[in-house]
């Protein structure tokens, strides 16, 4: 075994030396499949029978078209001799239509208003629903006007009586604070009736006072003059005095305090008139106090609780006031509004009859013309046919464009075709060569084999000792199948137990019921109960059959009832017989006398001349209404008149007429002048963009065929095509798209084109770009520049770039950045004179970023 695989790793050597020497047939092997790639990719790209279909349905189309344009011819000849009565009906569609286009100008004009007043547009009788409105809103803005008129009455009121109120509070606030500073001028900060209880006890005491020394002075005159005498005595207690000097003292004693009563009587005189001057004037406050606690506790709580209130009714009423004239306003504006549409909305019913009348002159002048109605002008059918001839030039181009198509497409997979046989040949010159490897690979198999055959023995004997294992693992299932049956009967058998358990639960369970019901004594009341319900049904049937009879008695006199009842509407009948037998002869009896009176007076005529003068009094008095009614529309029409050509928007007519006639003069000279710079600004614009894209494609020009190097695109170009809409637009849209040609055939290149085409279209299309535009800009930068370009390719466009530096080496501020991976490039660049260095990108030990100057003479040395 160890042999074999020593032998197979020798071989594996010897066909890497092989497969060395075959690197060209890998490579010629890779380009045979790309190249079958490209053969099928290419074959279905273009679906030749689809086009061939395409190619039927547009020729189908040209002769249908063809067709149609002849028909249209005929139908120009025959208008060419209705000339004359279809100008007549041309002038007649161009007034309608000038006078639809007035329509929808003012409707355009006035459509949001409109919509706002009446909440949508209408689309007929706008004229009256403008009129019915505006009548609206005049009676809502005079309703209006009239309730805040009333309100502002009603505040006006409110607030003089307002004033009136505070006048009348400030005046008793005075009138109270008069009083309070009068009682405090006597009472000071004491309470009023305090003070009078004070100064009137007050008085009392002094009284008193008075009273006593002036008993006082005479009981002591009394009592000196005893004591003066002899043996003398107390004049009190009336006993004797020991000594002479008692008596002198005594004496003494009661002449000073004699001689001091005078001096305090004046003073309590003086104290008792003063303390009565202060009672009397606080007696005389009295009514005043009363005064100020009735203006404390009713009047001026009364006039602030009026205030209060009538403050809120004011407030109440300018919120009211406020709120209506917001309605009153916008009211109003509506109305102004309304008034201002409807000038234009008399203008638009005015054109809307105008319309109609012009509809029956050009039904009335097509009924005219020979060959039937026709609703289209000459005009219209030489559109139509220049329309058709457009239509088949475009399909002529698009049958030349499909069937060059398939032509290039056969071109193209015979050139395929042609590739793959040349790369077979080379494949198979090489595979001649390489006939060893082959013998080396069939070595490699042998031994590869017998190595097989080895592993194989192995393996047999491996199986040997599988059968034992088989029988062991054979037994170990077997005893855990017996284990598991063993559980399964015992889970069954736990099952059983435990329903016998519950069937004896229950049947314990049913024993203590009988048990409880037999000792409850519930089988005798079941007994008794059994009886009553017997005795019950006994009674019921007893009663039911009373019932019958009592419905039977019912039944009867019912039916006797009704037979009185209808008795007695026949009494009442033949009762109101008589009474109306008895009036009819009345009323005979009336008719002959009245005949008797009239004698031979035709009263048949009579009643006919009466009804007929009846019939004209009627038609008379509805001719009268009918014509005040009208009367009274037209004195409302001529004074709504009267009163709307006094309004504003009426009044000064000429003036405003004149004002903006000349606004409206002014207005076109300056549209007609814009018009004229608009054009002139428009040729200029299209004139500089058709150099700048002529200048554009010549650039392409010249760096295509300086840096392409294959030779099926000659050029390629940057063509534009504008939106329609012609020039009055206000902004034009172009659709710029890249064409290559060859020869006098330009195809887009999108979907057409390899990536590499396209990489190099857009660095030219680019470099061609700044060369224009950017005369102030001198940088330009290429990142990757070389994707997807082939070798050929990128020397190309490495000469352009040289030659780009060349022209550009003495403008000062040029630049050109380069960034790629393509170290080929960069010493393409480097062959010139112009590029000497150039910077790498790479990290550095900290795993920054760090550029690193090199010289383009180092990659030669590679």
């Amino acid at each position: 075994m160890k042999d074999n695989n020593a032998k197979v790793k020798q071989i594996n050597q010897k066909l890497s030396q092989v497969d060395a020497s075959a690197g060209k047939l890998e490579q010629l092997t890779r380009e045979l499949k790309r190249a079958e790639h490209d053969l099928k990719s290419t074959e279905g790209t273009v679906d030749i029978p689809k086009l061939k279909q395409e190619i039927d349905k547009l020729a189908k189309d040209k002769l249908e078209l063809d067709a149609k344009i002849s028909q249209l011819s005929s139908e120009m000849n025959r208008l060419h001799l209705q000339s004359s009565a279809q100008a007549q009906i041309d002038v007649l569609k161009k007034d309608k239509a000038a006078k639809e286009e007035n329509i929808r100008r003012l409707k355009a004009k006035q459509e949001d208003t409109i919509s706002y007043l009446l909440g949508h547009m209408p689309t007929t009788n706008i004229r009256t629903q403008i009129d019915d409105y505006i009548g609206k809103q005049t009676e809502s803005v005079k309703t209006l006007r009239h309730e805040v008129h009333q309100s502002k009455n009603q505040l006006s009121t409110k607030e003089a009586e307002k004033k009136m109120i505070s006048e009348t509070l400030r005046k008793k606030e005075e009138d109270l604070k008069n009083l309070e500073e009068k009682i405090f001028s006597v009472c000071g900060s004491q309470n009023f009736d305090d003070g009078l209880l004070t100064f009137k006890e007050k008085m009392s005491q002094t009284q008193d006072t008075r009273g006593s020394l002036l008993g006082a002075e005479h009981f002591f005159k009394k009592y000196a003059t005893d004591l003066e005498k002899d043996d003398p005595c107390c004049p009190l207690c009336h006993r004797e005095f020991d000594t002479d000097q008692e008596v002198k003292e005594l004496v003494i004693e009661l002449k000073n305090k004699l001689r001091m009563v005078p001096a305090k009587l004046q003073k309590a005189e003086k104290d008792l008139d003063e303390f009565r001057k202060k009672y009397d004037s606080m007696m005389q406050l009295k009514p005043l106090k009363e005064n100020i606690s009735t203006l404390t506790n009713k009047e001026i709580p009364e006039l602030k609780t009026k205030l209060k209130k009538l403050n809120e009714d004011i407030g109440t009423l300018r919120t009211t006031i406020e709120e209506k004239e917001d309605d009153l306003q916008t009211k109003e504006g509506d109305e102004d509004m309304a008034k201002q549409v409807q000038p234009d909305v008399v203008q638009i019913d005015r054109y809307h009859g105008e319309v109609i009348e012009l509809d029956k002159k050009i039904t009335a002048q097509q009924s005219t013309l020979s060959g039937g109605s026709s609703d289209r002008t000459l005009q219209d059918v030489i559109n139509e046919k220049e329309d058709h001839q457009m239509k088949v030039d475009t399909i002529t181009k698009n049958l030349d464009r499909k069937r060059q198509k398939i032509n290039d497409h056969s071109e193209e997979l015979a050139r395929l075709k042609s590739k793959i046989n040349t790369l077979k040949e080379e494949k198979l010159q090489i595979d001649s060569d390489l006939q060893q490897r082959y013998k080396l690979e069939e070595d490699k198999a042998t031994l590869l084999s017998e190595s097989d055959q080895i592993q194989r023995e192995i393996q047999e004997a491996s199986e040997q000792i599988r059968p034992l294992q088989n029988q062991i693992d054979k037994k170990i299932s077997e005893k855990e199948t017996i284990t598991r049956e063993k559980e399964d009967k015992i889970e069954q058998a736990k099952s059983q137990v435990d329903i016998i358990k519950n069937d004896a639960s229950k049947v314990k369970n049913v024993n203590q019921e009988i048990k409880s019901y037999i000792n409850q004594g519930k089988a005798e009341t079941l007994g008794e109960t059994r009886k009553k319900k017997e005795q019950f049904e006994t009674k019921t049937e007893k009663k039911e059959t009373e019932k019958k009879e009592v419905n039977q008695n019912i039944t009867k006199i019912q039916n006797d009832l009704a037979t009185q009842q209808t008795r007695e509407r026949e009494l009442l009948d033949n009762l109101q017989l008589r009474k109306k037998t008895k009036e009819i002869d009345d009323v005979q009896q009336k008719i002959a006398e009245l005949k008797e009176q009239l004698g031979d007076i035709d009263v048949t005529h009579l009643d006919r001349e009466r009804k007929r003068l009846q019939t004209q009094q009627e038609e008379l008095m509805k001719e009268k209404h009918h014509a005040e009614g009208r009367q009274r529309g037209f004195e409302d029409q001529i004074r709504n008149i009267k009163t709307e050509l006094k309004s504003d928007m009426y009044k000064g007519a000429p003036q405003k007429f004149r004002d903006k006639m000349i606004v409206l003069r002014t207005t076109e000279l300056a549209i007609t002048d814009l018009e004229k710079y608009y054009k002139a600004l428009d040729t200029a614009i299209m004139r500089y963009h058709s150099l700048k894209m002529e200048e554009i494609n010549k650039i392409i020009r010249e760096l295509w065929r300086n840096t392409y190097r294959g030779n099926d695109i000659e050029t390629i170009e940057i063509r534009s095509d504008e939106d329609e809409g012609g020039i009055m637009k206000t902004r034009r849209n172009y659709n710029y798209r890249v064409v290559m040609i060859k020869g006098d055939t330009a195809l887009d290149m999108r979907g057409r084109c390899s990536a590499g085409q396209k990489v190099l279209a857009s660095l030219i299309i680019r470099l061609a770009l700044a060369e224009t535009f950017c005369l102030n800009c001198g940088i330009l930068a290429l990142d990757e520049p070389t994707t997807n370009l082939d070798r050929e390719n990128i020397e190309s466009l490495a000469f352009a770039l040289v030659e780009i530096i060349k022209g550009r080496i003495h403008q000062k501020n040029f630049q050109l950045v380069i960034i790629t991976h393509d170290e080929d490039f960069v010493e393409l660049l480097g062959r010139s004179e112009y590029v000497d260095e150039f910077f790498k990108v790479r990290k550095d030990q900290s795993g920054y970023s760090q550029l690193v100057r090199a010289r383009v003479g180092e990659l030669h040395s590679r």
